[in-house]
């Protein structure tokens, strides 16, 4: 029972947090670190492969143009040596009225004239 006395008065103390606070940030800024060091050094990779793949590809582009050059040089001593190619006969004109159909034409502009076609008849 109460004997009419004042109870103490309990006093809390907060304890301080602040050391625990600072290793568990400096523990995920390691972490963080490790992290990003590894993308980082991924990158760094992928990087370095993309600079090399683009030298190649410079190199090819250099022999490939080479080529082409040669190629183009050769054909044209080969054509200055030979000359010209003679034409073939289908690379002639059609002369004006000619015999093209087994019938006898007149020359000259009379010539040029197109035969009709006979139109079929569908039905009376």
């Amino acid at each position: 029972m109460c004997g009419g006395r004042k109870p103490q008065q309990a006093t809390i103390t907060q304890p301080d947090y602040r050391a625990y606070d600072q290793m568990a940030n400096t523990q995920l800024q390691l972490i963080q670190m490790q992290q990003s060091s590894a993308v980082a050094a991924a990158q760094q990779g992928i990087n370095s492969a993309t600079l090399q793949q683009q030298g190649v590809m410079e190199q090819l582009r250099d022999v490939k143009l080479q080529q082409a050059q040669n190629t183009t040089a050769t054909a044209s001593r080969l054509a200055a040596l030979i000359g010209a190619p003679v034409p073939e006969r289908s690379a002639k004109a059609p002369t004006l009225g000619d015999n093209r159909t087994g019938m006898t034409r007149p020359t000259g502009n009379k010539g040029l004239r197109i035969d009709r076609q006979s139109t079929l008849s569908l039905g009376q």
